[in-house]
Order: structure tokens, then sequence, then C-alpha cells
């Protein structure tokens, strides 16, 4: 192993606002999903329209349905699946929202500690230890540090840096420490 890594301790205490809860929370979905859930949706429902037409004229080919009872099957055919797709859209809203009220009741105030084994951090609710082996990168996403582990990521706010200079040499601690950490599993 030629690169030497100094022993490194860095604390940092961060308490999160809701803005960038929800920041975090959007990036970690673009990054994973890969698509754009909302045209997904919005294609699906698109589809049904076309699928439920299809249906329909298939029932009335095939006898099951009298060419006078046509257009109130199809009426109530697009109006449940018109209602179908706003509850849908409902619960997940009303899903996520939840999902954003626990979290940042349970996240405000995040305590973390960096060192040469991994990065720990705490709340009132939760302690974490990832091992530096766990971390795939650290990023400087502008308006935080990322380092994503597996689905889930470490971020910390850049404010949390006293100037930009800090802030590079925390990113360059990190990946020197991640480099070491996959070198050593090859090992």
């Amino acid at each position: 192993m030629g690169d030497a890594v100094e022993p490194w301790v860095q604390h940092f205490s961060v308490t999160f606002g809701d803005d960038e809860l929800r920041a975090c929370h959007e990036f970690l979905s673009r990054r994973y999903t890969q698509r754009d859930d909302a045209l997904t949706y919005w294609g699906l429902l698109f589809l049904a329209v076309f699928a439920i037409g299809l249906v329909t004229l298939g029932a009335l080919e095939l006898g099951l349905l009298e060419a006078t009872a046509l257009r109130p099957v199809l009426l109530t055919a697009y109006a449940a699946s018109f209602v179908g797709a706003i509850s849908y859209w409902y619960a997940v809203r009303r899903h996520t929202r939840a999902f954003y009220r626990n979290y940042a009741r349970a996240s405000r105030t995040w305590h973390y500690c960096f060192d040469d084994s991994g990065i720990s951090y705490k709340n009132e609710v939760w302690q974490v230890h990832l091992l530096w082996r766990g971390v795939s990168s650290v990023e400087d996403v502008g308006w935080a540090v990322m380092l994503p582990a597996g689905e889930q990521g470490v971020f910390i706010p850049s404010r949390a840096f006293s100037d930009t200079p800090t802030r590079k040499m925390f990113i360059a601690a990190s990946a020197a420490r991640i480099k070491a950490a996959r070198e050593a599993s090859k090992n």
C-alpha cells in the first residue's frame, strides 16, 4: 500500500432544516430511481385510456356487450380509472408528506464523527456506524458534501464547513479513506 493515510478525526453537529431534508430526499430519489416517476405515472394513465377502450371493443366484438351499452360502460370504466388514479396520487402524496414529517421530527440535529474506521452519526432516535468500505465515493454537490453508501447517503451541508478550502480538505481526506478501504479489502 503506497499511500499512508494520516490518523484523522472530524466532528460535526448539524441541524437540518426542512428544505435541506427535502433536498437530500429528492437528490437521493433522482440518483437511485434513474427515471422520472411523474412521467411514468402519467404515461401509464395515458395507456390505461387505450387499454380500457381496447378491452371494451374486444367485449363488443365477442358479443359480451351490446352496442347500446357501449357508451355507459366506457363512461363508467373511464370514471372508475380516473377516480382510482386520483386516489392513488393522493395516497402517495399523503404518504410522502407523512414521511417528511416523521423524518423531520427525528432528523433535526445529527452528530457526526469521521475517523479512520468510518463514519458514525446519531441523533435522539438513531445511531449508525458506516465503515469506509461501505461508502462508494465522496461528492461535492454544491449545497452539501455527499457520501453515498448503497441506497442511502450521508449529507453534510456546506454551511457546516468554515470555508471552501476546509470543505475541499474534508473531501480529499474522505476520498483517501475510501480508497485505502478499497485497497485493504482487495488484500
